[in-house]
C-alpha cells in the first residue's frame, strides 16, 4: 500500500493499521525487517519514508513509541550486521521534510552502532540529479560523518585472459571529495 504518493493514500494505510500512525509506523518497520532478512540489500534506501507524509515528521519516536524505536534498533542493527548501507537520500528535503531520510536520530544510531552512508538523490528524472545534494552534505557533516561509501567496478581477473563477470568492490570516499564532485 503507497505511503509516499499522498496524504489521502497514506491516511488509508494509517485506517488499515489499526487506524493510527503509531500502528502503520510498526507495521513499516516489521515489513522492512522481512525484506532484510530475506534480501540483504547492500543499500537501504528510505529507511525511514513513513514519516514524509505523517502527521507530525519530526517526532521523537524513541519517546513517543518505544516500541516502534526498538523495531528501528532491530532493522539497523541487523544492517550493520550483514554490511549493508544505509543511503542518505536527499528528495526527503526535496519533498519537504526537514531532513534527508533518514532523520537524524535514526543517523545518529546507526552511526552509534558502525553503519555507513552512502548518498542518492532518489531521481526520478534529469532535473533531480544531484537535487538537494548540497544540504545532505551538510547533513552528513553535522553527523560527523567523514566518509560515503560507494561501488567500483573493477574489470575480470581471470588467469589467461578469459572473460568474466565485472567486480564491484566497496570503495570510501571522502566527504569533502564527495563534496568536490558533486556541488
Amino acid at each position: 500500500m503507497p505511503i509516499d504518493y499522498s496524504p489521502e493514500l497514506y491516511r488509508k494505510a494509517v485506517q488499515a493499521t489499526e487506524g493510527t500512525e503509531e500502528a502503520l509506523y510498526a507495521a513499516y518497520y516489521d515489513s522492512q525487517y522481512d525484506m532484510l532478512t530475506s534480501l540483504k540489500p547492500r543499500v537501504v534506501g528510505h529507511f525511514d519514508l513513513v514519516r514524509l507524509m505523517s502527521e507530525d515528521p519530526g517526532r521523537d519516536v524513541e519517546r513517543a513509541w518505544p516500541h516502534v524505536w526498538a523495531r528501528i534498533r532491530r532493522n539497523l542493527d541487523f544492517v550493520v550486521g550483514y554490511g549493508g548501507w544505509l543511503e542518505c537520500n536527499s528528495s526527503g528535503l526535496r519533498k519537504g521534510l526537514a531532513e534527508p531520510y533518514p532523520g537524524r536520530r535514526i543517523a545518529e544510531e546507526y552511526l552509534g552502532m558502525g553503519g555507513r552512508f552512502t548518498v542518492s538523490d532518489d531521481s526520478h528524472g534529469i532535473a533531480q540529479v544531484a537535487t538537494h545534494y548540497g544540504g545532505a552534505v551538510e547533513y552528513l557533516e553535522s553527523l560527523g560523518v567523514e566518509v560515503v561509501w560507494t561501488l567500483e567496478r573493477s574489470p575480470p581477473t581471470h588467469p589467461g585472459g578469459q572473460q568474466g563477470r565485472a567486480m564491484l568492490k566497496e570503495k570510501p570516499v571522502a566527504l569533502e571529495e564527495f563534496k568536490k564532485i558533486t556541488l
